[in-house]
């Protein structure tokens, strides 16, 4: 088990963060809701919160039409990790959500992750980067938000089931992945 001084920890976390956001009309409004529900459940903003060297943190949310917010926390810890699930209680302005432990994952934590990875879960641009947006009124949306390597990036993708670009393919897997692995169920 990897053990972090105080010292340690604090020099890893006075380093500047990197933040790397779209510049794009969804972000400040999904992420209203997304910094809601984060906090109902007791997380804290990932985009400010920075990490020990060697530590990951990732959140995928779904959602943002006319179901409640849902999401995954996967945190690794050293060689640890650990997952959350999270559902708030209404779509439109939540007052609770719902937040349960994950179970290890069906393959285990590292296969979990390297398929994740394969689906380029850290490495997918944003779809408006892409001209890749679906857009319309109370659609499914998936956004992700990574802090790995001193670094915070996030990336939506709206309405991937109307596949217009190879990279709603991605998106897709890692939402089967999750909810494969995790044994989710639909809502």
């Amino acid at each position: 088990m990897l053990l972090l001084t105080a010292a340690s920890f604090n020099v890893a976390c006075r380093q500047k963060m990197r933040v790397l956001v779209p510049q794009a009309s969804w972000e400040p409004i999904f992420f209203r809701q997304i910094n809601a529900v984060a906090g109902l459940s007791g997380q804290p903003d990932l985009r400010t919160t920075p990490l020990p060297q060697g530590n990951s943190e990732v959140r995928i949310w779904w959602g943002f039409g006319l179901s409640p917010l849902e999401g995954v926390t996967l945190r690794r810890s050293g060689s640890q990790w650990t997952g959350i699930h999270v559902k708030a209680n209404n779509y439109y302005e939540p007052t609770k959500a719902e937040s349960a432990q994950l179970a290890d994952p069906k393959s285990g934590w590292d296969t979990t992750w390297a398929r994740l990875v394969n689906q380029r879960l850290l490495s997918l641009p944003d779809a408006s980067e892409i001209h890749c947006q679906v857009g319309g009124l109370d659609g499914f949306a998936m956004v992700v938000e990574t802090n790995t390597d001193n670094t915070y990036r996030t990336y939506m993708y709206d309405t991937p089931s109307e596949s217009k670009c190879k990279e709603d393919k991605n998106i897709i897997a890692i939402i089967d992945i999750l909810f494969e692995e995790f044994n989710l169920k639909s809502t």
